[in-house]
C-alpha cells in the first residue's frame, strides 16, 4: 500500500502536473478511493473530485489538454480589433 506523502499547503493553489494528473489516473484505475488518492499524492480531496470529472472517462492527456486550453483562456481579453491593431505599427513607421 502507498503512503501519503507530506500534505502540501492547503491555503496555497497548485496546478496539477501531466504527471500528478498520471498518477491520479493510475490510482484510479486501482480503485483508490479520492480520499486515498489525495492523501497518496497531497491533494485536497476536492482537488481530485474536480480533476476525475474534467473529463469522462478520466484520461490523463485528456485532462492535461482541457488545462491547457482553460488555461489559455484566463487572462485580460485584448481590446484591440484588426483595424486598431495596425494603428501602433504605422505610428511607429513614421517616427522611423
Amino acid at each position: 500500500m502507498l503512503r501519503p506523502t507530506k500534505r502540501r499547503n492547503s491555503l496555497s493553489y497548485s496546478i496539477l502536473s501531466s504527471y500528478d494528473r498520471g498518477a491520479i489516473e493510475k490510482l484510479h484505475k486501482l480503485g483508490y478511493s479520492m480520499q486515498l488518492i489525495a492523501d497518496t499524492l497531497g491533494f485536497a480531496k476536492s482537488t481530485i473530485h474536480c480533476e476525475l470529472h474534467r473529463v469522462q472517462p478520466y484520461n490523463a492527456q485528456l485532462a492535461q489538454k482541457d488545462a491547457d486550453r482553460k488555461r489559455g483562456q484566463c487572462g485580460r481579453k485584448s481590446t484591440l480589433t484588426p483595424d486598431k491593431h495596425s494603428i501602433p505599427y504605422r505610428s511607429i513607421k513614421a517616427i522611423v
